[in-house]
């Protein structure tokens, strides 16, 4: 009879064993385009301004600008390091892990960056863990398919979360949408965003739509980055609800019967 135990016990350590070293191999997982994480406002640079006036242009260059300023001033350093990445060969560090391990200059000073990627097959999800430094800029999840996630940044000064932004992305045509939001809890504009999207239809086929929670205002803009005319609504600006358009030049004008 023991020696039947033993036998049992024997050949389930076999088949267990054998399981193990069948397991299947994850493939290595796709670094999201860095739109993902990037805030398109190279429409709304002063530099594209011309003459003559332009006040429902500059109104929305100004508020994209306040944006523009919180992310890419932020969290220029890891923005940076990460574009770099999709240009390096990863590491396999075990079977459903990755690393990109590179140097990068920014403003003179070189650093080191570690970008962990780890599958999950069973969730169909990756999730992602950038250093820069060795201190942890972002982290993030997406799809298998990475057509969807989400990231997160950290501010160095005092280790909290500070920025979310949601994410989606069509291979097919490139288009997508990038939600940024305020996730600090202590700063005055908790829980405020900007909302990116270049998946529009018709005369305008950009737009952000921005929330502040701090004064309670919302501004919508739409625009064509190719024929460059617009549109603005807000309160806050106007004193009404309707839109306030410009032309190919910039220039306040009538807005279209169309849209």
């Amino acid at each position: 009879m023991k020696k039947i135990s033993i036998l049992i016990v024997s050949l389930v350590l076999a088949f267990i064993l054998s399981l193990s070293s069948c397991k299947k191999k994850v493939e290595q997982p796709v670094l999201p385009p860095s739109q993902t994480m990037e805030l398109n406002d190279s429409d709304f640079q002063s530099n594209n301004l011309k003459e003559a006036t332009a006040v429902n242009w500059l109104s929305a260059s100004i508020t994209v600008g306040v944006w523009s300023t919180i992310v890419k001033v932020s969290f220029a350093l890891p923005i940076i390091a990460y574009e770099h990445a999709l240009d390096q060969t990863p590491q396999r560090v075990d079977n459903s892990t990755w690393l990109w391990q590179y140097d990068v200059p920014v403003a003179g000073v070189n650093h080191t960056v570690k970008l962990y990627g780890s599958v999950d097959p069973n969730e169909d999800m990756v999730s992602w863990e950038m250093y820069v430094d060795d201190f942890n800029w972002f982290v993030g999840e997406n799809n298998i398919a990475t057509t969807e996630g989400y990231w997160i940044f950290y501010s160095p000064d005092d280790k909290k979360e500070k920025l979310r932004v949601e994410w989606t992305y069509n291979y097919s045509d490139s288009t997508g949408t990038t939600k940024f939001i305020i996730i600090d809890q202590d700063a005055d504009n908790y829980n405020s965003y900007l909302y990116y999207g270049n998946n529009l239809t018709g005369l305008y086929n950009c737009f952000f739509n921005i929330i502040n929670t701090t004064d309670t205002t919302s501004v919508e803009i739409q625009w064509h980055n190719q024929t460059k005319i617009g549109r603005i609504k807000s309160v806050k600006y106007f004193g009404d609800e309707a839109w306030h358009c410009w032309d190919e030049n910039l220039q306040d004008c009538q807005c279209p019967t169309s849209n």
